[in-house]
């Protein structure tokens, strides 16, 4: 990211990988069937097993959550 255009500001409201394999735990503990097929946001995954607080994540009050999502996440 901070490659980019505007990458320093990008950096800082990235948040860390930690946070994807945090989401990738929790989509391999589930049942194969109910994951199969599916498409995921990891802020959406961990919200739906009640991680609200992803401030241990990083990417400060604002984080962006990928250039190809739009909205929020929660």
């Amino acid at each position: 990211m901070s490659n980019l255009a505007g990458g320093d500001d990008l950096v800082k409201s990235s948040r860390s990988p930690d946070i994807m394999a945090d989401a990738a735990v929790r989509i391999l503990s589930r049942p194969p069937a109910q994951v199969n097929g599916q498409c995921y946001i990891d802020a959406a995954v961990l919200a739906e097993d009640g991680v609200t607080d992803l401030s241990g994540y990083g990417g400060g009050d604002d984080p962006i959550l990928d250039i190809f999502v739009d909205g929020r996440v929660s």
